[in-house]
């Protein structure tokens, strides 16, 4: 008997998704998926719901217990009903990229999720708004499921099911630097899989910066064939299949240029158009070399990046745009803090105006909003790199019309805690060190430090990954699976009051995302032993 209760304590655990869902009833039935369910939906849909059925079907993951699903064997029997059909219904047909034109705030990613109990031929129900409610009801349906232990079927412990389910926050990303290293591009694609599998909807592709121009235009090849590293590029059929290829799987890309600074690469072709090339000692120019700033006393220099972004926008499919703004240095260009700022406002407000040309709206760096000043125009979003007591500094500093998003290095930055990277100091660390952890990252609350009337400027946040020291090598391990401890804090954003200090109730569901990464071929980094993994609670202090 004792072994029987046991048994059913740890089935009521094995509700392991990722974001949790904001209402989530189940009781502890089993059911399998049949082998080809007949699938129910609108014909632009049908593709992406069995493209979800066969990732379960072709899925080794076991659930997480002592036995490795070994103690269901008994439960799953011949008379253990079946889900033969899932019936999709979504409320307009609405094109996912209309979805992407829109406001962060008025994407509508809801979805409801049902799965009955009865004895034969069950139907599973999903319900939204639009496709992209739709990929996140398909995020949390895969996540249901595990093999079975010994036949080629997969199943769930905990039916009947009713999921209804909204984010709390739009802007759920990823940042990646492609600048300082490179990463192919099918590094890229799966990251957009692995995102969309944990419901971020945002890939913030920091595309340049001064080490490198990866970025293939029309106009100006020089920059991309004098200041890219050799054959590291990323041409403009890259940059369509990328974003062609997020949007098939509900995340928007959002692409940065970092300007007016971190730009040296432009020295490469253009030295004419960069202030304090390479100048030692970099330190006193730069954050890190080598040190290069856009010209902002040249008045070449706003026409020729607004011919950049003349031609690179209209094929950027989102509503945002990155323009930068951070790290400006002002003795690279001989200057005081109160010389500079005239200077870096009129650079900044000549990249407004020429996003609202192609009615694109711009995300930038917060120096731009504290230290210069700069009278952000309506719906921009201002990204808070600082630590996170640094957020209500920044949100004074506009009018309620413009947002925020969180990436406080304190919190979210993914390459914290590696060592230091520079030449001639083998003691050095990295300057945001220690390690961030997936449980410091969980444990971040987007509303502290802040008014309550200001909660609504919050847009979301990122989890960033600065590229000193990752490429496509190791890049996987670094971001997974701590990106998915973020993507629970913006999609639920449990109350601060209901989690424990080092994140207790949600271990056995990220290590269970973690397996499940694992198993779909990402090189996700382990959070424990398998011992303690399987064994919730055994590994507490």
């Amino acid at each position: 008997m004792s072994r029987i209760i046991i048994l059913l304590l740890f089935v009521s655990l094995a509700h392991a998704i990722i974001p949790y869902p904001q209402s989530f009833e189940y009781a502890d039935n089993f059911l399998l998926l049949g082998p080809s369910p007949n699938v129910n939906s609108p014909e632009h849909v049908k593709d992406t719901v069995n493209n979800a059925l066969d990732q379960i079907h072709s899925s080794q993951h076991r659930r997480l217990s002592i036995a490795l699903g070994g103690e269901d064997v008994e439960s799953l029997t011949d008379s253990t009903p079946v889900i033969t059909s899932v019936d999709v219904n979504i409320e307009n047909d609405m094109p996912i990229q209309d979805i992407f034109n829109q406001p962060i705030d008025d994407r509508d990613e809801s979805y409801y999720l049902n799965i009955p109990y009865m004895e034969s031929d069950i139907t599973a129900t999903i319900s939204s708004a639009n496709v992209l409610g739709l990929h996140r009801a398909l995020s949390t349906f895969q996540q249901l499921f595990y093999k079975h232990p010994s036949q080629d079927k997969h199943y769930l412990t905990n039916a009947p099911i009713t999921i209804n389910d909204a984010p709390e926050f739009g802007w759920r990303s990823v940042m990646l630097d492609t600048s300082r290293n490179y990463y192919n591009k099918d590094s890229l694609l799966s990251l957009i899989d692995t995102m969309s599998f944990v419901k971020l909807s945002v890939f913030h592709w920091h595309m340049t910066d001064q080490h490198s121009w990866p970025l293939v235009t029309d106009v100006h090849p020089e920059l991309y064939e004098q200041g890219a590293y050799p054959g590291m590029l990323y041409t403009q059929q890259d940059v369509d299949d990328i974003i062609n290829h997020a949007r098939s799987k509900g995340v928007d890309v959002v692409i940065e240029m970092d300007l007016p600074g971190h730009t040296q690469s432009v020295a490469e072709s253009h030295p004419e158009l960069v202030s304090c090339i390479d100048r030692r000692p970099w330190s006193q120019y730069a954050a890190e070399p080598p040190a290069g700033q856009l010209d902002l006393e040249n008045d070449d220099v706003i026409p020729f990046v607004e011919s950049i972004l003349d031609d690179l926008l209209p094929r950027t499919q989102s509503k945002y745009f990155g323009t930068g703004g951070d790290e400006l240095n002002p003795a690279c260009y001989d200057m005081t803090l109160e010389e500079l700022a005239p200077l870096v406002r009129s650079f900044q407000s000549a990249l407004t105006d020429k996003l609202s040309e192609y009615n694109k709206t711009a995300v930038v760096w917060h120096e731009l909003s504290t230290e210069y000043e700069m009278p952000l125009s309506d719906g921009t979003l201002v990204i808070n790199w600082s630590t996170a007591d640094f957020t209500s500094q920044i949100l004074a500093s506009q009018p309620s019309s413009v947002g925020i998003i969180h990436a406080a290095s304190d919190y979210m930055y993914l390459d914290c805690g590696t060592g230091g990277w520079l030449g001639g100091a083998p003691d050095g660390t990295s300057w945001c060190d220690p390690f961030k952890s997936w449980q410091k990252i969980y444990s971040f609350d987007a509303y502290a430090n802040m008014n309550e009337s200001d909660r609504n400027r919050v847009a979301g946040g990122e989890t960033t990954l600065w590229s000193e020291q990752a490429d496509s090598a190791n890049f996987e391990s670094l971001i997974w699976p701590r990106a998915a401890a973020g993507a629970e804090v913006f999609w639920t954003h449990p109350a601060p009051e209901t989690r424990t200090a080092n994140a207790d109730d949600a271990l056995y569901r990220m290590n269970d995302v973690r397996y499940r990464l694992v198993d779909r071929g990402v090189h996700a980094a382990a959070l424990q032993p398998l011992w303690c993994a399987v064994r919730p609670g055994k590994c507490d202090i």
